[in-house]
């Protein structure tokens, strides 16, 4: 993983791109940790790294209680809009069946009006 990668991601508009902060938080995590485990642990690179990653930790510590309250919140808010069309299709489908029976109640007149007619022809 390379940090060209998570830009890429970021900026991604094919369907490729990170779903969540906690994706990017990962990606980063592994630039830093794999800068370190290629490279000598006296190298300027690693040390770099290691600085860097710690630098991002502590950072990412400040952010995560907003990562969890936004989560939370976009939970809340799936399951809101969940039951929202449950009950939107609850509606609908009370709708169809009033409109049904309302069919069926003017078929049902129309029949009795039509037996009420046969049988006074009948006689």
């Amino acid at each position: 993983m390379v940090s060209g990668t998570i830009k890429s991601q970021m900026e991604a508009k094919d369907g490729s791109w990170y779903k969540n902060v906690r994706e990017i938080y990962a990606d980063a995590r592994l630039v830093f940790t794999n800068a370190m485990k290629h490279n000598d642990d006296q190298s300027d690179i690693h040390d770099m790294a290691k600085s860097s990653l710690e630098n991002f930790e502590e950072k990412w510590l400040q952010l995560l209680p907003k990562v969890v309250e936004e989560e939370a919140r976009q939970k809340d808010e799936g399951a809101q809009t969940l039951s929202n069309n449950r009950n939107s299709r609850k509606a609908a489908y009370a709708k169809i069946a009033r409109e049904t029976y309302n069919e069926l109640d003017e078929l049902n007149s129309q029949l009795e009006d039509l037996r009420a007619r046969i049988v006074e022809k009948c006689r």
